[in-house]
């Protein structure tokens, strides 16, 4: 699942760079086909504009996806997102 995770990785940072998303990936991680990361230093539109891009993006494989910004102690926002990399596994839920 390493190479899911390399993948994935190379097209967040590079569709963050093409549409000047100045966010940064955090943390990437993919077990199982079920992928989840951290976006940090951005605020919560560019979170949102991010989301919307990266759910409609041509270039992935993704089935279900769950994300939400969440403020931080020292004010800043961090965004946490979950997907799904596998068509029949279903939908990605938060609690």
């Amino acid at each position: 699942m390493a190479e899911l995770a390399v993948t994935y990785q190379d097209v967040i940072n590079r569709q963050m760079a093409e549409h000047r998303i100045d966010a940064k990936l955090q943390a990437l991680q993919c077990k199982n086909y079920i992928c989840s990361g951290e976006l940090v230093d951005g605020d919560k539109d560019e979170y949102n504009r991010w989301g919307k891009l990266f759910t409609h993006a041509a270039r992935t494989s993704m089935y279900s996806m769950q994300y939400g910004a969440r403020r931080m102690p020292n004010g800043q926002y961090v965004l946490s997102f979950s997907f799904n990399a596998d068509r029949e596994g279903g939908a990605v839920t938060a609690r």
